[in-house]
């Protein structure tokens, strides 16, 4: 099982707009994001975001660029008010491929309980529009299998 930890793209300003929509290079990140997600042959049966418009605007752009089967929006926000032990606990119950778009420090403390069993020791920098690939072995361990962002690509 392959899982896909996501960092929603570049926002405005809470000055700008207090719902902190994706700025212009935000979106155009996530779409070159996408597109070499696309080109590498990724598939996605299942998609889940947090209902906060910044990660709602992410998966908008990662589905019509890359496609999913099913999108699945969560009720949590997937940002410091969630567990990521208790998340963590769920996401090794799972057998399908799954992207999941949430916010710091969430995302970042999420993939150290999966790898490290422990969410205070950090492992990746998110910059916004950070993809992370991590990979479930035959034993049940998690590996990064790969990571991207925005700033790598620039077509």
């Amino acid at each position: 099982m392959k899982f896909y930890c996501v960092r929603h793209g570049d926002t405005v300003s809470t000055l700008v707009d207090p719902d902190r929509p994706l700025s212009e290079a935000g979106r155009a990140g996530i779409v070159r994001v996408a597109r070499s997600l696309k080109k590498a042959g990724i598939i996605l049966p299942h998609l889940i975001h947090s209902p906060k418009l910044r990660a709602q605007q992410t998966a908008q752009i990662i589905v019509d660029e890359v496609g999913a089967e099913r999108t699945t929006e969560t009720k949590s926000k997937l940002d410091d008010t969630d567990s990521a032990m208790d998340w963590a606990t769920e996401i090794n119950l799972w057998e399908e491929d799954t992207m999941m778009i949430g916010h710091l420090p969430f995302i970042s403390q999420l993939i150290s309980q999966l790898l490290l069993q422990d969410e205070h020791k950090p492992l990746i920098s998110f910059v916004p529009g950070t993809v992370v690939c991590l990979q479930k072995s035959e034993t049940r361990r998690w590996y990064i299998q790969w990571t991207i962002n925005p700033d790598i690509y620039t077509n």
